[in-house]
């Protein structure tokens, strides 16, 4: 699954692979693609470019083109150049806390592409809607 969410727009669009095989993780990448043709830059956060990583090498895996991709920025490390903090770490729960946001402590990363995994197996909405929900709230953060 991949998530872009436009603040400006108030846009968060999914791409979800319904099936774990190869012509449909293509479909969602080519839909992608296609989508985020049309902004010049996208921006994640992880202070590690796991985004942009795991992205170009499905990329090259199934031999498509960067072409259309555009500039992908981890804002993670312009944070870190620019505020001056006593956290010890920039993760997004660090964060969050300093500037007063309610974290919800069930949320985590790690957990979501095994609700993933687990939705094509069971094959049950149950637990693609959390997935979808969790994966949400990761991206409005």
């Amino acid at each position: 699954m991949i998530c872009i969410l436009d603040v400006q727009q108030n846009i968060c669009k999914q791409f979800i692979a319904y099936e774990e095989n190869d012509i449909e993780e293509i479909n969602i990448i080519n839909k992608f693609l296609s989508f985020a043709s049309t902004y010049k830059k996208l921006y994640c956060y992880s202070g590690s470019d796991f985004e942009t990583r795991i992205l170009i090498k499905r990329l090259e895996y199934y031999k498509i083109s960067r072409e259309n991709l555009p500039l992908i920025k981890d804002l993670c490390y312009e944070l870190r150049k620019k505020l001056l903090t006593h956290l010890n770490t920039y993760e997004l729960k660090s964060l969050g806390s300093l500037f007063g946001f309610n974290w919800r402590q069930n949320i985590d990363g790690i957990e979501i592409p095994g609700l993933y995994h687990e939705f094509f197996h069971q094959k049950t909405k149950k637990y693609l809607k959390l997935y979808k929900k969790r994966t949400k709230m990761m991206c409005w953060l």
